[in-house]
């Protein structure tokens, strides 16, 4: 969970430190609901169990997912510590920016990508509001297109 997070900040902390043509963002935090954050991680954690793994055919594949101790407990504080950084250096960024935000999203609130906007320097910028169904049922209708 904090690793597809973290993915999505580190686009927004390098766009911060080098000069970059452009920078797209999807759902990307730059601060989260740390209590939600929290609960889902606990539920994560607390549902894991060695045997859902044997759904993995690759006896190989399988062996690197064994089970929670394949989760580092620091990855979460080195979230937390990377958002900070990301949040301190948006004024830096500068590149055109699109920012794609789900509307329904639960776990980086839409605020994230308000704050992202109105934090960097670029002036060339927009927020495409994401609608969960819509999303969906474009997604269906790719998959379906053979595209």
């Amino acid at each position: 969970m904090a690793g597809l997070s973290m993915g999505r900040a580190i686009s927004l902390h390098l766009a911060a430190r080098f000069q970059l043509a452009g920078v797209v963002t999807v759902c990307a935090p730059v601060y989260i609901n740390l209590m939600r954050y929290l609960t889902l991680a606990w539920k994560f954690f607390r549902c894991l169990d060695k045997e859902i793994w044997l759904d993995i055919q690759d006896v190989q594949a399988r062996a690197l997912y064994s089970g929670s101790e394949c989760v580092n407990p620091l990855c979460g504080l080195e979230f937390l510590k990377l958002l900070r950084q990301t949040r301190c250096g948006l004024k830096n960024v500068n590149a055109p920016l699109l920012i794609f935000q789900a509307l329904e999203d639960r776990i980086i609130l839409p605020e994230n990508s308000l704050q992202i906007y109105r934090s960097v320097s670029s002036r060339q910028k927009d927020i495409v509001w994401i609608d969960q169904f819509e999303a969906c049922a474009r997604s269906r209708q790719t998959e379906t297109s053979g595209i």
